[in-house]
């Protein structure tokens, strides 16, 4: 069972800049294509969900999470093909968080 949970634990930060990769993308796609984000939009729940989740976590920095966040970003982008650069994949990430920070005040 140790053993078990040792794994999880390894992967979970991997798990978690998949789930930031697939929000960031979600966000993007919505305005720029429709039609993929509407494919899309029951991996972003779930991505949503995890990273939700690992924002209460304290062992990273904010700038340890914003580089990770642009990381899995770029991955993604590279993955589906997109050609993205990193201070492209920055920007997103810096206005996803400027408008989560933003909703968060008004609640």
């Amino acid at each position: 069972m140790t053993q078990i949970i040792n794994l999880f634990n390894s992967l979970l930060p991997y798990v978690v800049l998949l789930a930031v990769g697939i929000v960031a993308v979600y966000q993007y796609a919505k305005v720029h294509n429709p039609d993929f984000a509407k494919k899309m939009e029951w991996l972003y729940d779930v991505a949503q969900y995890i990273v939700t989740q690992q924002a209460t976590h304290t062992d990273a920095t904010g700038a340890e999470k914003k580089q990770a966040a642009t990381d899995a970003l770029l991955e993604q982008a590279k993955a589906s093909k997109a050609n993205i650069t990193k201070e492209t994949a920055e920007g997103m990430i810096e206005k996803a968080y400027q408008e989560g920070a933003a909703k968060n005040e008004t609640k």
